[in-house]
């Protein structure tokens, strides 16, 4: 069933970027949920702008850029640095679930919505530390 919810409400978001008058800019923290696939495809399909990738895994990177025809210049190590760079209307993240907390610490304080597929919060320590408002 959650599943099912996470699958809707993907279907739901793109479904609005599909929508928009204007394509969405993105920037994309991580690559290793099967889930980047939806979105690299309206990518290649130009229903969105992929304006950076943070990945640090370089392997990953390259299979990714090659597969996708990604210009070298959106990727980036991390996501802070991609920040420094360029202002996207949102940040997906697409790294590993314990890592989504960051995403959020890093992109909200700076007023950039943040879109995760999972819990913010993957253990008890994590929930409990962080029921305090990040912005």
């Amino acid at each position: 069933m959650k599943h099912l919810i996470r699958l809707v409400f993907l279907l739901l978001f793109f479904q609005q970027v599909e929508q928009a008058s204007e394509r969405l800019k993105v920037a994309v923290a991580g690559l290793n949920h099967d889930h980047v696939f939806l979105l690299l495809n309206l990518y290649k399909d130009k229903k969105v702008d992929i304006i950076g990738i943070a990945e640090p895994n370089q392997t990953l990177s390259n299979k990714i850029r090659t597969q996708y025809n990604l210009p070298d210049a959106i990727f980036y190590h991390d996501l802070p640095s991609l920040l420094k760079h360029v202002k996207p209307d949102a940040v997906l993240a697409y790294n590993p679930t314990d890592e989504h907390i960051r995403v959020a610490e890093t992109c909200l304080p700076l007023k950039i919505p943040v879109m995760v597929e999972k819990p913010l919060a993957t253990t008890l320590s994590d929930a409990k530390y962080h029921t305090t408002p990040i912005l």
